[in-house]
């Protein structure tokens, strides 16, 4: 919720450098989601981000064009146990 809400994480440093990774997926929710919806929208926009990502690295990218590895990113909702699959044709 740190960057749902804005916190200011000066106090922070380390925690504010692990939470850059999320810039992109803040960036493209910013106003597109708001009260209740905004975290569950920055989690995925998170992972499509991850996914997108990860395609980056050499290694990924060869095996991606291999067909030899699949990439997922999954959101898993505690209150309701279900666990939602964002590929990368959904990540897109």
């Amino acid at each position: 919720t740190a960057l749902a809400e804005g916190h200011d994480l000066r106090g922070a440093p380390a925690v504010a450098e692990w939470l850059r990774h999320a810039d992109d997926a803040v960036a493209r929710t910013s106003d597109s989601a708001t009260g209740a919806d905004r975290v569950p929208a920055l989690v995925r926009e998170n992972v499509r981000a991850q996914l997108t990502r990860l395609t980056t690295h050499p290694s990924v990218a060869r095996a991606l064009a291999r067909d030899e590895l699949t990439l997922h990113g999954w959101v898993y909702d505690i209150p309701t146990g279900s666990v939602e699959n964002l590929t990368l044709a959904t990540a897109a």
